[in-house]
């Protein structure tokens, strides 16, 4: 059986008040992730799934972040910003993905 890789690493920006951009890594088996449905944890930093019905859920304060996700000509991912979809992702290879016109300050919530 073949597993996707979700996320290998979920970097969020945050505003701050300087000029700069700063960036933060955040694992895939940080807490602040929630996971719900059937996954292969083993290796904790790469979560990884093959089943449908799997959600990745978690919250992060900013405009902009980072998704690297695992790629294939099945491969399809809702993204949803603040309980609305953004967009169906197809991710025919494996991708950094930019999410940079995120509406609104302060904190939001993020389903894939």
């Amino acid at each position: 059986m073949r597993f996707y890789i979700i996320y290998v690493l979920l970097a969020i920006m945050s505003l701050p008040l300087s000029s700069q951009k700063k960036w933060q890594y955040i694992p895939a088996n940080h807490p602040a992730i929630h996971f719900t449905g059937r996954f292969d944890d083993s290796k904790p930093k790469e979560i990884r799934y093959d089943w449908p019905g799997t959600t990745v859920q978690f919250q992060f304060t900013g405009n902009e972040l980072q998704l690297l996700l695992s790629g294939g000509e099945r491969n399809y991912f809702n993204l949803f910003i603040d309980n609305t979809l953004h967009e169906v992702l197809h991710l025919p290879t494996d991708t950094i993905y930019n999410v940079s016109d995120i509406k609104g300050r302060g904190s939001h919530w993020v389903r894939l």
